[in-house]
């Protein structure tokens, strides 16, 4: 399971498609209580991680419909649009940045030319930079072995 920090209007179709799967994954994880992969700590510290998870995938979804996907909205146990839940420092939401640069650069090209510079790239709206975030006492560290 990978989950990432930026904002969904950034992934080309497979990206968009992968982070579904991926997110569905994490959602059947936490529901099961296997909420001790460490890729699940984000939302495993989140006042309500289902919820998380929920609104993780809403935006996901949200964003396919506009392109004209058809993701399996039901599939959501708490669908909900809610922001902020869990606090990410900006160390991994650049790590996330750039290793989506370089997968699209890699893969698709032409979509990533219609994209502004990574630099103006925005988190994806179920995380706040965890000087900003309220709902959690839990910041992600910069280990990333395994993403």
């Amino acid at each position: 399971m990978r989950w990432w920090s930026i904002h969904p209007r950034y992934f080309d179709k497979s990206g968009l498609i992968a982070a579904w799967r991926e997110g569905l994954q994490m959602q059947k994880a936490l529901q099961n209580g296997e909420d001790d992969d460490p890729k699940l700590a984000c939302f495993k510290y989140a006042s309500d991680p289902l919820r998380a998870v929920g609104a993780y995938l809403s935006f996901l979804a949200a964003e396919g419909s506009k392109r004209g996907y058809r993701l399996a909205h039901e599939r959501i146990l708490y669908p909900n649009f809610d922001q902020e839940f869990v606090p990410l420092d900006n160390v991994r939401f650049g790590f996330d940045a750039e290793e989506m640069h370089k997968k699209l650069s890699r893969r698709s090209e032409a979509y990533l030319r219609e994209l502004p510079a990574v630099s103006e790239w925005e988190m994806h709206p179920v995380f706040a930079p965890a000087t900003q975030a309220s709902s959690a006492n839990y910041t992600i560290n910069n280990n990333f072995e395994g993403f």
